[in-house]
């Protein structure tokens, strides 16, 4: 069903908002929006990133070849230029170098999103369990939905077309091409709320890494992490809760920390009582 929302994707010549939250006054507000991470949070796309990249680095005869830790490493860089950037600082040992690391980057990446949007093609994702649902029951309640990511526009586009409605289910989509400052720093949050119309403490994160985390909280919205394939050892001490998934009726998430429940199904009486219990 149609709901008569409009996607809204924010541009990059809008200024940042929030650079503190400290202007924003307390007290109980009523829970009026969501705002979701994409890679890892909404599906578990990182494995297949990673895929992309060696591929991209093979297509290239590059010798490089990432494994499981170092790409564990260096998702603490929001976005693939920069992670590939940050690799040749200060991971890679070789002797070659490359005179133009920005170009490098560049064409790396571009080569890396062709690959995936090839594998999402093949009909190799899913959105994690419980996404579908919880983001059904918000919109049919009136709750406005939001993205913060890192991911480039065009890595949103190819789940868009291939595994997430992002223009059915969003009312606005910060990606990581739109600020100026990728996550940790909590720029993507202040530009979803401000185009939401809603304050942090109107809002619920979910975030599956300390980097999103981290982002999520210093722009003052409290979190959910839902702990995914290459995040599992992450530090969600920030988190409201850590969970294994948002689980779905009948087939409930782990809660790995953070509330006394031994199981919980995320949905939206879960999320009240949580929003009224932080602040």
């Amino acid at each position: 069903m149609q709901l008569g929302y409009s996607l809204t994707l924010v541009d990059a010549q809008r200024p940042d908002r929030c650079k503190s939250v400290a202007g924003f006054p307390k007290g109980v507000r009523m829970l009026k929006a969501l705002i979701f991470d994409v890679d890892g949070t909404l599906a578990e796309t990182e494995r297949l990133h990673l895929l992309s990249f060696n591929a991209a680095f093979a297509e290239t005869e590059m010798d490089w070849a990432w494994d499981d830790a170092l790409y564990r490493h260096l998702l603490s860089v929001g976005g693939s230029e920069e992670r590939v950037r940050y690799f040749l600082d200060t991971v890679y040992t070789g002797s070659k170098t490359w005179p133009n690391s920005g170009e490098l980057a560049a064409d790396l990446r571009a080569r890396k999103d062709r690959h995936f949007r090839r594998l999402l093609g093949a009909g190799a994702l899913s959105p994690r369990p419980g996404v579908s649902r919880l983001i059904t029951e918000a919109r049919a309640a009136g709750l406005r939905l939001g993205i913060a990511t890192s991911a480039s526009a065009r890595s949103l586009d190819a789940l868009s077309q291939h595994v997430l409605p992002v223009d059915d289910w969003f009312d606005c989509v910060v990606t990581g091409d739109s600020v100026s400052r990728k996550k940790p720093a909590p720029d993507a949050y202040c530009r979803v709320m401000d185009c939401l119309g809603v304050s942090p403490a109107e809002c619920i994160a979910f975030e599956d890494s300390t980097a999103g985390l981290e982002s999520a909280v210093a722009a003052g919205v409290v979190a959910i992490a839902t702990v995914s394939e290459f995040t599992d050892g992450d530090d969600f001490s920030r988190a409201a809760v850590v969970l294994e998934h948002l689980g779905d009726p009948g087939a409930p998430a782990r809660v790995v920390a953070g509330d006394d429940a031994s199981s919980a199904c995320v949905d939206l009486d879960y999320l009240r009582a949580l929003h009224e219990r932080t602040h």
